[in-house]
């Protein structure tokens, strides 16, 4: 009898752990879209981007900002959009561990944007690239 109750506590204990601890699942088209985006971003925004079209300094600074992080926001939502739709097609919830680290790629993201204006006025290069 014993062994029987302590058999059903350990199956509910892995059963728990089973729902709540499931790893973190990326979407098929995230890396597609955030390559394309990055690559896009590189190739594109030194063309439009260049000392002869902006001879200021901080309004080439700004105007590359502002593009980098629309661009950037347009893809974040629509990538969270179709990981949403994904994932109630497949009437999957996004687990607490997922939540967390999408939060961390967005401010990841914020980072190299602040970072790639602050290289306009310090040098070293465009930080956009890493």
């Amino acid at each position: 009898m014993w062994s029987t109750q302590a058999s059903e506590q350990i199956g509910a204990i892995h059963a728990m752990m089973a729902s709540g601890h499931r790893s973190v699942h990326m979407e098929h088209h995230t890396l597609v879209l955030w390559g394309l985006t990055a690559a896009g971003l590189i190739l594109i925004g030194t063309a439009i981007f260049h000392p002869e079209r902006f001879p200021v300094i901080w309004i080439r600074a700004i105007a590359s900002t502002l593009f980098i992080t629309v661009v950037m926001a347009l893809v974040a939502f629509l990538d969270y959009s179709l990981m949403r739709r994904n994932r109630d097609l497949r009437e999957e919830s996004i687990s607490f561990v997922q939540l967390q680290v999408t939060k961390v790629w967005w401010l990841l993201l914020g980072l190299i944007v602040v970072l790639n204006l602050g290289m306009h006025f310090f040098g070293g290069g465009y930080m956009f690239y890493s």
